[in-house]
This record gives structure tokens, C-alpha cells and sequence, in this order.
């Protein structure tokens, strides 16, 4: 099985499109998809003789809450298709997280090896695309086709490069932005942490740290910035304790070097001071505002799962292309009730592990501080990102973090 969810979390990074379209089914089923079942398959078992349902109930409370969200978008008119994509993203890829616990059986398992190799890709990516440019970029998509991604994935990638903003194989700068900044305290967590070992292998996890930091900069994204530059604070505060300015200030020096080496990131940062007059802020700020009115109007049960997708809420058109905040869209799509349900969720978690915190010092658990810290960069992200609403790898990763946390906490005790 851990070979299994090793190739599962690979593949996954990847966005592999090298499947099969079955005429009875109206989506394309690919690879990934496959793997994904096939350990769904072997858990369900294993989840009914553990009694994991009562033992993880937030998780399960949740899934019940997409069947009512899914079941509210097919009587509010939302077309079927649209219906089954929001609820396998937004909830079936909840036991992402039972499929970590089950199947990760050490802290020295293949699938961490799988894990930061994917990173690694990743990142050497976003630095060569941002080195080479054009002409690195032009090359890698003859690849990534041959490999199995949609055409289509292509048609504006050009002049994006041409903007200087890094995509990587993610193809998209807030969602490679995201993923390399949660990916990266995983690792550099590793790296400070695991007493067990080398020093070579420390040193190579750090340097893969170092260049997942610069790839997140060069991005420009400014939601990522945000999210690893406090959730930098929150790590050296909790882990690092005396010295709590080595990773803040780790990232100050890179963003420092870039910001000479390359003006459009010095650019980047000036917009800072002036967010009020920048267009594309300024619009998600209205689009947010404009989203609470029409919560509003369906507080508990929300519009349901296919509606924001097919388009059928009565609203303006720039809602449907500016909305950048996942609590709002959640919310929309699974009411209030579905938030606080997922809030109840990651509540549960961290006070799990506070609990824990208080009998013992876990800041020396790299693998808890490493995929707590990176569940933490992805909620503080996705104030100003949707990612986890609409991002197959970014949620199933999320909730890999979220398994590992739990694996680690029961494996402890």
C-alpha cells in the first residue's frame, strides 16, 4: 500500500492526464484517479474494523456534510458532472488523509523519498524556467505533452512566461507559489529536526528548502509571500525557540538577492505599500465583499456543490473570476455550516496536538512540525487564494499533511 500512495502522491504533483475516457462515464478518468481508487477500495475495510469513523469523527461529520452540499446543488439545478468534480475535490479527497494514516508505516518510509523528489522537480523547474526563460519553457511543454498534459493547459502559458512569473509544472504561479511554500517547511522541518540523519542528507534537504524559498519568490505571488513569510514566524517561534530569526531571516536575505537580481520581484514588493490602488487586489477585496451578500441569502446550507461552477448564482460576473478567498467560495457553495464543519476539523487537529504539546516537548517531531506547519501555510494562503476549493493536487497534498499529523500523533503515543 505505501508504494501505492508513494506513486499516488507523486503522480499527483504532477497533474498527469494519461488515462482512459469511458463513454458510460461523463469524466475523464486518469491515472491518478485510478490509484486513488484502488486505496480507497483497500481502506474502506480497514476503516470499519478500526472504527477510524469514531475515532477521526470530524473528517467523517464533514464527508456527510458534502453528500447534503452535493444532493442541495442537484436539487438547486446544478448539472451532474459539475456536481461530482466540486464533491471528489472538495470532499472524497478528505480520506487522502485516512489513506496516509493507514499507509505510512515509519517515519523513514519510500513515501517521504517520492515526496521530496517531487519537491525537488518542482523547484529545479521554477529555477530554470526563471534562468532560461523562452526557450526552457517552449522545450519543457513538448515534454510535459509527450507526458500526458492537456494542450490546452498551454494556450496563455507563453505570455505569462514572457511577464517573468514562474508557473513550474503546476501551471500556475499562486498554486506552485502555494505548494513549494507549505512543501518547503516539510522539508527544512526534516532537515533541523531528524536527529537520525546525516549531515549530507541535511544538507541536501536544506538546499532543496532553499530552492523551493526562491521559487515561491519568484512566482509573485503574493499570497504565498504572505503565507510562508508568517508561517516562517510561527515555525522559528514554536520550533526553533532561541533561535527563532534563522528562518525569517533566511528568507528576508533570498527575497533580498532576487529582489536585485531581478526587478519585476522588487516590483512585486513596492506593490505593498499601495494595495488600495492596485487593480487586481482591489477587485478580489470587492468580489469578497460582494460574495458575503449573497452567503447571506443562503446562511446555512449555502447554494450547493456544481452552482458557483455551472454559474447559477444570481451574481455579477466579475464573482466568477475574482474569487481568490477559499473561506468565502467555501462557504458560498457549502454554507456557513460546511465551513465551520472544515474549521471544526482543523480545531480538532491542532487541539490534539496541543494537548500533546502540553505532556511533552513534540517540537523535536519533525515530521509533526513539518506537515502541522504546512497545513498552517495553506490556511494563511488561502485567505487570498481558492486553491483549496478548486485544486486537485493542492487539496489531496492537504490532506496528506493532515494525515501525516495524525500519524505522527498516534504513532508517539
Amino acid at each position: 500500500m505505501s508504494y501505492l500512495l508513494s506513486i499516488f502522491i507523486f503522480l499527483n504533483t504532477f497533474l498527469p492526464k494519461v488515462g482512459f475516457r469511458i463513454e458510460k462515464l461523463p469524466f475523464h478518468l486518469n491515472i491518478t484517479d485510478i490509484i486513488f481508487i484502488v486505496l480507497l477500495v483497500y481502506i474502506i475495510p480497514k476503516i470499519i474494523k478500526e472504527k477510524l469513523y469514531i475515532k477521526f469523527y470530524p473528517l467523517f461529520i464533514l464527508f456527510a456534510w458534502g453528500i447534503i452540499s452535493a444532493l442541495n446543488g442537484y436539487f438547486s439545478s446544478a448539472l451532474p458532472v459539475s456536481i461530482f468534480d466540486e464533491f471528489t475535490r472538495q470532499y472524497l479527497l478528505i480520506f487522502t488523509a485516512l489513506i496516509t494514516f493507514l499507509g505510512l508505516r515509519s517515519k523513514n518510509n519510500k513515501v517521504f523519498l517520492f515526496f521530496v523528489t517531487a519537491i525537488c522537480l518542482v523547484s529545479i523547474y521554477g529555477i530554470c524556467e526563471s534562468i532560461l526563460g523562452v526557450k526552457f519553457t517552449a522545450l519543457s511543454h513538448k515534454l510535459l505533452i509527450y507526458l500526458g498534459y492537456p494542450v490546452n493547459a498551454f494556450d496563455h502559458y507563453m505570455d505569462f512566461v514572457n511577464e517573468g512569473r514562474i508557473r513550474t509544472t503546476l501551471l500556475s504561479w499562486n498554486a506552485s507559489g502555494q505548494y513549494l511554500a507549505s512543501a518547503s517547511f516539510f522539508v527544512i522541518s526534516r532537515a533541523l529536526l531528524d536527529k537520525n540523519i546525516s549531515s549530507k542528507t541535511k544538507t541536501i534537504y536544506i538546499i532543496i528548502s532553499i530552492m523551493a524559498f526562491m521559487c515561491v519568490i519568484l512566482t509573485r505571488s503574493r499570497s504565498s509571500w504572505i503565507a510562508i513569510f508568517a508561517t516562517s514566524i510561527l515555525f522559528s517561534v514554536a520550533v526553533l525557540k532561541k533561535r527563532f530569526w534563522v528562518v525569517p531571516a533566511a528568507l528576508v536575505m533570498i527575497l533580498a538577492v532576487l529582489s536585485i537580481c531581478n526587478p519585476k520581484v522588487f516590483l512585486r514588493i513596492k506593490s505593498f505599500h499601495n494595495l488600495k490602488d492596485d487593480g487586481p487586489a482591489a477587485g478580489r477585496v470587492l468580489v469578497v465583499k460582494e460574495s458575503f451578500q449573497h452567503i447571506k441569502k443562503a446562511p446555512f446550507m449555502g447554494y450547493g456543490l456544481g452552482m458557483y461552477y455551472d454559474k447559477k448564482i444570481p451574481a455579477t460576473v466579475f464573482m466568477y473570476f475574482g474569487m481568490d478567498c477559499f473561506y468565502a467560495k467555501y462557504a458560498l457553495s457549502n454554507g456557513i455550516t460546511g465551513l465551520a464543519l472544515f474549521l471544526f476539523s482543523i480545531i480538532w487537529l491542532f487541539h490534539k496536538i496541543i494537548r500533546e504539546y502540553k505532556k511533552s516537548d513534540i517540537t523535536n517531531n519533525w515530521m509533526l512540525m513539518g506537515s502541522i506547519f504546512a497545513i498552517t501555510s495553506m490556511l494563511i494562503g488561502s485567505v487570498f487564494d481558492s486553491m483549496l476549493t478548486i485544486t486537485t493536487f493542492a487539496i489531496a497534498i492537504f490532506w496528506f499533511y493532515y494525515g501525516l499529523s495524525l500519524k505522527s500523533l498516534y504513532e508517539d503515543n
